[in-house]
């Protein structure tokens, strides 16, 4: 019997890029039709049809209310990526540095579905994949209900305690199960 990986920070890298990709593009689009010539912001309205009411915007407040959701899109993201950045480097240099703990053990007090919890050797866990972290939080979507890790298997978890943490407190940066 041996030690199979399922999951180590160190190899999944900063996985939570996605959502900054999505914020991006929507920060795109407000910029360039707050900033739209009057022309094309006309031809688009007029593509409307035509029994949907038409916006009553002026230019300028066309442009001043498109500038402010950019503007709060750019905070947006910027602070949410600097938030999950840190995060994940927090957890790495955890991993890298050994400060972080070790448990082994049977998976018991096991339930899934919203969100997966266990226990192993006295030790809780709870991870959802609707949390962003770069912990492990692979909960096996609706084809694979409760993820990798499941009831009675064996497992030994490298976690870190974050108890000011606004993820779960106990995040986990390597699963490995005996095979």
């Amino acid at each position: 019997m041996h030690w199979v990986t399922l999951f180590d920070i160190e190899q999944s890298g900063f996985k939570d890029w996605w959502p900054l990709c999505f914020v991006a593009v929507f920060m795109a689009a407000m910029g360039f039709l707050a900033l739209a010539p009057n022309d094309f912001y006309r031809r688009l309205l007029d593509r409307l049809p035509h029994h949907m009411p038409r916006p009553g915007l002026s230019n300028s407040s066309r442009r001043f209310f498109g500038g402010a959701g950019f503007a709060l899109a750019l905070l947006f993201a910027v602070s949410a990526g600097r938030d999950l950045y840190l995060n994940y480097r927090a957890l790495r240099d955890a991993r890298e540095t050994g400060a972080f703990r070790v448990v082994e053990g049977r998976v018991d007090d096991y339930r899934c579905c919203k969100d997966v919890s266990f226990e192993v050797d006295g030790v809780a866990f709870m991870y959802s994949s609707d949390v962003l972290t770069s912990a492990f939080n692979d909960d096996g979507g609706m084809f694979d209900p409760g993820g990798p890790v499941k009831a009675g298997m064996r497992v030994r978890i490298a976690y870190v305690d974050r108890r000011n943490s606004v993820f779960y407190a106990r995040q986990i940066v390597r699963v490995e199960v005996l095979q």
